[in-house]
Formats: structure tokens, sequence, C-alpha cells
């Protein structure tokens, strides 16, 4: 697989990754699919997808637990990426920024991972109850004493209430969370883990040398506390601004305008080695602000979604409904109607696929095109299934014509809202 060369670290990766979320977290139950799930990451390590994208939120600790099976086998072969400021409790999610928990978490995860070194450690939320510098500082000492080899950013929302609004919504790769504004600067947001109902939280009244009040140990035995009473609800990341909706190449000027300004700050602390969000055929607001910022820096841009939650893949049909632990069964643009209205989208992608012969689909052209935005670019689709790994690999080699382009661009715009 094509490689490619990111950020301030010259971190080199394969051309497309493996998000590995679906496996644990949003799409299925924590317990299940682990055998596939080994199965799909050595597949994608063995088709050149050396980037493994990890969370200890994921399960909880799930995720990492199982990526620690396959590095222990083969270490040298992977890029390990994992993220640290978001806490899963009873039925809500907690953003804790504290430099002592970040410590801490970093090396419950290097223990769960069974390595010695995190090759990118990404600030999955910025913790409205601290200071971004305080929380970017306590990973860069990471840096310093030799567990963690580069630093980044999760910034995945793009729709605000406005710039520089207490209200953004947040994604984790499988859903938005919308955020609602508050006089303390908080919002309320949906859970969109198993079971969902709950909340995403700040976390509150810990200080950094403990898990504070409010949190109970958690059950792996690794220090990791669990939130029982946090009181405040926060959209979490880093705060998108607003954004238009609108088709491929359309405007959104004030797209991740809020993420810009942290990115600007951090940045004085210790080098961004890359920002993650959401990009795709029909999520293309990260190319107004976003993705030219990472490139003028030498920033790595993740895409995130690049698939539009399996959208783009055109493998799902209208009213074929998701398990109840699948958080697409609760997402507006997965309702029998919004399918079926954005079935032209993935149309236009099965035509440019079947230009480029047998065997090249819909989602090898949809993640091709991410990988057109520029050579700092890099893809992470999520799955837990084997042949899609692989088919999700194979878009590396694939290469767009200025014609595929200019259709993907001239594609109606996708209907129906994340909000």
């Amino acid at each position: 697989m094509e490689r490619r060369t990111i950020g301030a670290a010259a971190l080199a990766v394969g051309a497309v990754g493996l998000g590995c979320m679906p496996m644990h977290w949003a799409y299925t139950a924590s317990r299940r699919h682990g055998e596939q799930s080994l199965r799909t990451v050595h597949a994608a390590l063995d088709a050149g997808a050396t980037l493994l994208d990890t969370a200890d939120m994921y399960g909880p600790f799930t995720n990492e637990l199982l990526l620690g099976r396959v590095l222990r086998e083969r270490r040298r072969d992977a890029f390990v990426s994992t993220k640290v400021g978001l806490l899963v409790g009873d039925r809500h999610v907690v953003a804790h920024g504290r430099p002592g928990y970040v410590r801490r978490a970093c090396d419950a995860s290097l223990r769960r991972l069974q390595t010695d070194v995190i090759d990118l450690y990404q600030l999955h939320c910025a913790d409205p109850e601290v200071p971004v510098e305080e929380t970017w500082g306590a990973m860069a000492e990471l840096v310093g004493a030799g567990k963690v080899r580069a630093l980044g950013v999760c910034a995945l929302g793009a729709h605000g209430a406005g710039a520089g609004s207490a209200s953004t919504d947040t994604t984790a790769r499988g859903g938005r969370w919308r955020g609602t504004a508050r006089s303390t600067g908080l919002g309320d947001v949906p859970y969109p883990g198993p079971g969902s109902g709950g909340q995403v939280r700040a976390q509150a009244g810990s200080g950094s040398g403990g898990a504070g009040p409010g949190f109970s140990m958690g059950a792996q035995g690794d220090g990791t506390a669990f939130p029982t009473g946090a009181t405040f609800s926060t959209s979490g990341a880093f705060p998108a601004g607003s954004a238009a909706s609108g088709p491929t190449g359309g405007s959104f000027p004030h797209a991740h305008a809020g993420t810009i300004r942290q990115l600007e700050r951090i940045q004085q602390v210790f080098p961004v080695s890359t920002v993650q969000a959401e990009l795709s055929v029909w999520a293309p607001e990260a190319l107004e602000r976003l993705l030219p910022w990472c490139e003028a820096r030498g920033v790595g841009f993740l895409a995130a979604m690049p698939l539009g939650n399996g959208f783009l893949s055109g493998t799902l049909t209208p009213g074929q409904g998701f398990e109840p632990d699948d958080i697409r069964a609760r997402h507006p643009r997965f309702t029998a109607e919004m399918m079926a209205a954005n079935q032209p989208v993935v149309a236009g992608l099965r035509r440019i696929a079947a230009r480029h012969g047998t065997g090249t689909t819909p989602a090898q052209v949809a993640l091709a095109w991410v990988l057109a935005q520029g050579r700092h670019v890099v893809a992470v689709p999520g799955t837990k299934r084997v042949e899609w790994a692989v088919e999700n690999a194979g878009a590396a080699g694939l290469t767009l014509s200025a014609r595929d382009l200019d259709e993907i661009h001239e594609l109606p715009p996708a209907k129906g809202s994340w909000d």
C-alpha cells in the first residue's frame, strides 16, 4: 500500500488505516465479535493498513485489550493510535482533561495495548473545566517521557450554534451528538453508546492528583476512574463553530472555526501532528478551512467516517433496520425515507466504480476521493469485518480521474440533518 508521511513527527503510515471503534462501540455490543475482530485487524495489517485507530473509551477498554493481543505478535507491523479525554460510566460519558488523569490513562492504555510506546496519542475531547493548554502540556510530557511518539486532536464536529459559542456538536465516528447551550456554557448530549439514553458529561470536582469526588475506581483494576455522580453535561471535543450544510464543494465559512482557534493555542505548547475530523463525499465541511490549515502547517489529517457510517459503501438498503446497539437505528440520516432520498449519491459512486472495471466498489471510490484531497490525508474507515477491511485497503491503489472528481463534485447534497 502507498505510505504517507504526516505530521511534525514525520509519521509514516498506510494511506488507508483501520478504525477499530465498530468492533466494540456504537455499532455493536462491547463483548461481541472478538475473534472476528481479531481476524479483521490481522487482515488490515496484511493489506498494508498499518494505522490502527482506537480509544480507551471504546468498550470501554475492550478495544485496546483486543489490539493488545495483535500488537503482542505484530508490533513492528502496526502504527497504534489511541485517545484520551472521555470516560464511560453508567449510561453517560465524561470529559476529563486533568493532567494527573491524562498520565494515569496513558499508563493504563500502554498496559492494555501491551506496548511500551503509543505512536499517536490523540485528545479525544477538550474538558471545559480544564484549560486545554494544561491537558495538552500533560500529553507533551508523555512524549518527553518516551511513552508517546506524537500528539493529535479529534475535531469531530463541524456544526455548532455559532462561531465561539459554548454549544458544539461532537462526532465520534459513529454519530453526532447535539449540544444545547446553557448558562454554565455546557450542554446536554444524547449518549450514543450501547443502550443509549445517557449523556456526555463534564467531569466534576476532581483534582489532578486523583479520581476526585463523584468517581469510583474502574472494574478493570487499572486505576481508571468511572464517573458516578458528575453533574455537568458537555458537548465535548474541540468547539467547531457553525457550518451551513451543502453539496460537496459547497461553502462552509464557519466550519471548524472554534477548532482552529483551539489548535492555534495548543500549537504554542507542543506541535500538533494530526487532526482527526469527519470528511467524506457527503460531509465535506473540513475542506473549507480545517484541511488547508493542516496542510499549511505540515499537520496530518485523519479522515474519520469517510464512508458516511457505511452508507457510501452502497451495501445498505433503505428500511433495512439496524440492531438496537447500532447508533444508526436512531440516526436521522438512516431513516428509510432519508436513505432512499440519498440513493443518488451512492448511484453516482457506483457509476464511477463501474468505469474502473470489475471489482472496484462505491466504497473504494468514496475513499479514493478522500485520499485525493491531499498527500497529508489518511482515510480511517471503521469496520469489524475482514472483507470490508481488505476492500477498504484496496482504495489506496485507485486513482480517480479529473472526470471522476468532477462528477463527485456535482453529486446532489446529502439530505437529512446530522443534528
